[in-house]
């Protein structure tokens, strides 16, 4: 088991992503399609596939009912379109936002993901049977396309939430994935990957300590991790000070990406492959 992070529980400060989610929830996509509302429950510390759950007999968690109203994102790849689901009511999610464990940043997806996964698609290459993991996927469109590629692809994410319609997202696309909730703070899973996935997540330093960990004992030998992140200077930071001294190579690609509804037309997203020796 990773060793838990040294964090103070649950009373944090307000999330970096949180401002820019306010300010995006004004903002409306366009060409989207409205779906129906749906009631989700979720087992505690079970492993589920998209569609089938390995329950171990934990407590079982209901979601006080929580209605979700959704609609379709299309995502076009080169030869290639998924069809994801996010959350269209996203301020409605919002309860507290002094709690940022309680803040839905999961509930759309972020140009960073949109870059990641053009990149995957287009850039990476990719093997059959290669074991993913991303960290925080949210509704995992970046897992999403390593498993339209024919990886072994696990979606992680906090909030069980999150994991239910991201598993939805990979049947629509007539795909299967493994559904894992973990806390990166007290992360258990023990197994390694060949790639790890990290969207726009490392934008915490509390958060970015329990990261650096599970980067250094969920990899395999050889292995790889995919970081993209909208040029944030603390994930530039933080990738400079965990590299020092370790045995990866870096490289870094600059990419933009258009998408519609957010603050900005485009966005120059910064992705980093490392590589470990």
């Amino acid at each position: 088991m990773n060793a838990p992070c040294d964090l103070p529980a649950p009373k944090k400060p307000v999330p970096s992503c949180f401002p820019a989610m306010l300010n995006k929830l004004c903002h409306f996509r366009t060409g989207c399609k409205d779906g129906g509302p749906e009631h989700f429950s979720h087992r505690k510390g079970c492993r589920r596939t998209a569609g089938k759950e390995e329950g171990h007999g934990q407590e079982v968690y209901q979601l006080e009912e929580l209605r979700i109203q959704k609609k379709e994102v299309l995502i076009p790849l080169t030869g290639r379109e998924l069809k994801l689901q996010v959350v269209d009511n996203i301020e409605d999610l919002v309860t507290d936002v002094s709690d940022e464990d309680k803040v839905p940043c999961w509930a759309d997806i972020w140009p960073a993901a949109y870059a990641m996964a053009h990149f995957l698609w287009d850039e990476l290459p990719l093997l059959p049977g290669e074991t993913v993991l991303e960290l925080g996927a949210g509704m995992g469109l970046p897992g999403i396309a390593c498993a339209t590629r024919g990886c072994r692809v696990t979606l992680s994410d906090f909030n069980p939430t999150a994991l239910e319609l991201a598993g939805e997202n990979a049947r629509r696309n007539f795909l299967e994935v493994e559904l894992l909730r973990e806390d990166w703070r007290e992360f258990r899973c023990l197994r390694k990957f060949d790639l790890l996935l990290a969207s726009d997540v490392l934008y915490d330093p509390k958060l970015n300590a329990c990261l650096a960990g599970i980067f250094q004992e969920n990899l395999e030998a050889g292995g790889r991790i995919v970081v993209s992140h909208a040029q944030r200077r603390v994930t530039y930071e933080f990738l400079e000070a965990w590299l020092s001294g370790r045995n990866f190579q870096e490289e870094l690609f600059m990419r933009e990406v258009e998408v519609t509804g957010m603050l900005l037309p485009r966005y120059k997203i910064a992705i980093h492959i490392l590589s470990r020796g």
